[in-house]
């Protein structure tokens, strides 16, 4: 009997302070801490992107083959077991980490609780790991390796028909495009890794539905379509990043009626019974039933 009044109080509170450190002030701390992860990530990142363009010439220029097609394979066999993949893959490892335990502690800010994530969970961990793998391995989906390669087979050969020195030209251009992709690829993994903790914090704590959410930054007008869209929870019909430099996350929904989201949305969800929060939430420890 002690214990269902101490349960029936801690449920209480979350529900009066979700209110006063839920969605808006979550919002904001949000986007304030996803900006200085986007600038340390990137800048810590951008000389294993600019060193993994050059790695194929750490010999020279003048060994890669002139024919497209032989230079492909070349490119392709000089990329395997690379050292520079093996710390492109630990450090997208540490910060997808890092991502990945902001965006559980903004599902519990959203849900308001103010509690610390930090994901321990082997299975979730292991899977971080593996997509970093992914990442760096050649023939995966999204494989940075083999976008690597088809910028050099096209590089390569321009740099070569240059009247000014080959080296020179193919400077300027890796410089450019390791530039842009390092930015590219931060800005997708980031809310990539968001998104998911999201979503597996609001499975884990009990909630049921998740709206999409623009958030009011970055991209509200590329991805206004998907604004205000419900999900269940688990479910991944529409996945983010939409895009690269895509901000958009997962808001969760409580009850029928709520008012979530920026701009804000009027959920309707006829028969949705009000979110019981649990008296400990999840915080990314290993599996176990939190309902």
């Amino acid at each position: 009997m002690e214990f269902e009044a101490q349960k029936a109080l801690a449920q209480l509170d979350v529900s009066l302070t979700s209110f006063a450190v839920g969605y808006p002030s979550a919002a904001a701390e949000y986007i304030a801490r996803k900006a200085e992860l986007d600038e340390r990530w990137q800048e810590e990142m951008l000389p294993l992107i600019n060193d993994m363009y050059w790695y194929p010439f750490r010999n020279g220029i003048s060994i890669a083959p002139e024919d497209p097609d032989e230079l492909r394979s070349w490119l392709s066999e000089q990329f395997d077991d690379a050292e520079i993949l093996v710390l492109l893959m630990l450090l997208l490892q540490r910060y997808q980490l890092e991502a990945y335990n902001l965006g559980g502690y903004t599902a519990l800010r959203f849900l308001g609780y103010r509690q610390s994530f930090d994901l321990t969970d082997p299975e979730l961990r292991a899977n971080l790991d593996q997509w970093a793998m992914d990442l760096v391995t050649q023939g995966t989906p999204y494989s940075l390796v083999d976008t690597t390669i088809d910028d050099l087979v096209v590089a390569v050969p321009a740099a070569r028909e240059s009247e000014n020195n080959t080296r020179l030209m193919l400077a300027a251009y890796i410089t450019l495009r390791a530039a842009q992709r390092n930015e590219s690829i931060e800005r997708s993994e980031r809310p990539r890794q968001v998104a998911n903790a999201q979503d597996e914090t609001y499975t884990r704590n009990g909630i049921s539905y998740k709206m999409y959410d623009v958030l009011g930054i970055g991209c509200p007008k590329i991805c206004e379509p998907w604004h205000g869209l419900v999900y269940e929870v688990g479910q991944f019909a529409t996945l983010i990043p939409q895009h690269p430099r895509c901000d958009c996350g997962w808001t969760p929904v409580q009850f029928d009626g709520e008012t979530v989201g920026t701009p804000p949305v009027t959920v309707r969800l006829p028969g949705l019974e009000p979110w019981t929060p649990p008296l400990s939430p999840w915080t990314g420890q290993p599996i176990r039933d939190v309902r």
